[in-house]
């Protein structure tokens, strides 16, 4: 099960939906990564869930969500590599890094951050050393 994504609050019913909606969208496909090794989730599924994220980072504040996301999508990527083999590993984070890329180009950038993919070395790494 993936982190819990309640510490991301909204009042306007179109930013829950979109946090509903990431939330559900990743769970699946690792949920689907740990049982197949594939992910059988359709192109317009991972269009739609693409749009919520980028509602999600480039909302004005308060309803900016990039920090909370962040955060959660680093757990998200522990989790993985802790379920997942390397090469599906590399699978989901590719997908993660994908969802990510507007954060990436703009929140992270500006911050100085490390990019989803970065985080996603730096996860499997972490994980990997006793």
């Amino acid at each position: 099960m993936l982190p819990s994504m309640s510490s991301i609050e909204f009042t306007s019913e179109e930013y829950v939906t979109a946090v509903t909606n990431v939330h559900a969208f990743l769970e699946a496909v690792l949920s689907e990564l740990t049982e197949n090794s594939r992910c059988s989730l359709t192109n317009e599924k991972f269009a739609e869930t693409y749009q919520y994220v980028h509602l999600l980072c480039t909302a004005k504040p308060p309803n900016n969500a990039c920090e909370a996301l962040y955060e959660w999508y680093k757990e998200v990527l522990k989790v993985a590599a802790l379920r997942l083999s390397d090469d599906t590993y590399g699978k989901f984070s590719a997908t993660v890094a994908i969802l990510f890329q507007r954060m990436d180009s703009t929140y992270l950038a500006r911050l100085g951050l490390p990019t989803a993919k970065e985080v996603a070395m730096q996860t499997w790494v972490s994980t990997r050393i006793p």
